[in-house]
């Protein structure tokens, strides 16, 4: 398969080349604040999402991925879970992502152009049949060998996994305690190095 120039999947080079810098969304937090609406997520984009586990210690998230198509549309949340020792893709579309259960945040991580959708999917779904065979799989393991397909294939643009992870998890624990409050809305970051802020 030919790799898409970057010219064809929208993202530009990033402005640095080092230290990945997570910047969360300015919108305030309140329990009485509804969720926010999906016009505060950016078309054609891919997003980290972290879910808060109950767990006390630091990074323990279930990881997964949303990609985000347009307001009126919604987006696909593709992840996967375990059940009685076997692991499961579990993908679909969805209008509510915004009001998900223990939903942390959503971390902004690649632009998808349009014309590249159908590729995403299909190197999202490329291991599915094979969860089972790949030893040591957790849902963390899964975004980031997924993240990885996608790089290779010029949709995202980040320097290191390591780079991303750390990213995520610093606005994740900014964030997990307004989530053990169930404050709304659940806020939205990006972040810079991956071909597009700063």
């Amino acid at each position: 398969m030919e790799s898409p120039s970057m010219e064809s999947s929208n993202i530009e080079p990033p402005k640095t080349s080092t230290n990945l810098k997570a910047t969360p969304s300015p919108v305030p937090s309140s329990r009485a604040n509804p969720p926010l609406p999906l016009t505060a997520l950016t078309p054609n984009s891919l997003y980290i999402l972290l879910h808060h586990r109950g767990a006390p210690s630091p990074n323990t998230y279930h990881w997964s991925l949303y990609l985000h198509h347009t307001v009126p549309t919604g987006g696909t949340k593709i992840h996967t879970t375990s059940s009685a020792g076997r692991w499961m893709a579990a993908h679909g579309d969805t209008k509510a992502i915004m009001r998900e259960f223990l939903l942390v945040g959503l971390v902004r991580v690649a632009t998808i152009a349009e014309a590249q959708r159908g590729l995403a999917r299909r190197l999202i779904t490329a291991e599915n049949g094979r969860l089972n065979e790949t030893e040591g799989l957790t849902c963390k393991t899964w975004a980031r060998d997924t993240c990885e397909r996608l790089r290779g294939e010029g949709l995202m643009v980040f320097e290191s996994w390591e780079g991303v992870e750390a990213g995520c998890v610093a606005l994740g624990e900014g964030w997990k305690e307004e989530c053990e409050r169930n404050e709304q809305p659940r806020p939205v970051g990006e972040l810079g190095g991956c071909g597009f802020g700063g």
